[in-house]
Parts: structure tokens; C-alpha cells; sequence
């Protein structure tokens, strides 16, 4: 907790986009899902780059899930 509100999420969000990039150069696009409660964590994939693009999934027993969606940049093929 101690480390909350700090920014490391939305940067390791970052990374973790930036690393999948370069990894994958033809991958245009990231889409994840999130519970629609979990402002916290919706807030730090905004921070991250990415959008909510309108839509929701069910979610079955863990409710709602909204869709979020981040382009990515053409990448760097990765290094052997």
C-alpha cells in the first residue's frame, strides 16, 4: 500500500506495451478488460495509453468488464 498513488502501474503497464511492441512489430493493437468497479485500475490504464472503446463483456461471476483498447506504434523487431 505504501507504494500506491506513485505511478508504478501505469509504467509498468507502459513496458509491458513497449516490450510487446518490439516483440511483436505487427501487433497494432492491445485489448484487455478490467471490472467496471475498479476505477483504480481503469485509471492507470489510462495512464498507460489505453481507451475505452464502449463496449463490455458479461463477466460471470466477476460482473461486468469494460473493454479497453491500446494502438501501439510500429515497433522494432526484436533482437535475437
Amino acid at each position: 500500500r505504501a507504494q500506491q498513488g506513485h505511478g508504478y502501474g501505469a509504467r509498468a503497464v507502459s513496458a509491458m506495451a513497449d516490450d510487446l511492441s518490439r516483440r511483436h512489430p505487427d501487433r497494432r493493437m492491445l485489448l484487455l478488460a478490467v471490472h467496471c468497479r475498479n476505477r483504480i485500475a481503469i485509471t492507470t490504464y489510462q495512464q498507460a495509453g489505453f481507451i475505452h472503446d464502449g463496449s463490455y463483456l458479461p463477466g460471470g461471476r466477476a460482473g461486468p468488464q469494460q473493454v479497453m483498447l491500446r494502438f501501439q506504434p510500429a515497433g522494432q523487431p526484436a533482437r535475437k
